[in-house]
């Protein structure tokens, strides 16, 4: 990690807790403070393909409306009733 560490941040954690951190910083021959950093950035990473992935649902659910739309043949209209339709039945959007 070569980003300059400017920050100190204090957690509570309890004796069993501190005590799993421990191991494993031990068992890889590192600090608990790096065992935590790298578990904030793991949680950053995710979030961020979280995010991702709920932009490509609404694409896909988008799409799919679009595509079944011009199978059916439907006018904007009746498309229009018909996503009214599936939400009220429960359907995400």
């Amino acid at each position: 990690m070569s980003k300059n560490l400017e920050k100190a941040v204090t957690i509570r954690f309890t004796r069993d807790d501190y005590s799993k951190l421990e191991f494993k910083a031990e068992s890889e021959g590192t600090t608990i403070a790096s065992i935590i950093r790298k578990s904030c950035l793991n949680y950053f990473e995710q979030q961020k393909i979280e995010n991702h992935l709920t932009l490509m649902e609404q694409r896909q659910r988008q799409l799919l409306i679009e595509v079944i739309s011009v199978m059916l043949n439907l006018n904007e209209d009746e498309k229009e009733e018909a996503i009214d339709r599936l939400i009220e039945n429960g359907i995400k959007l």
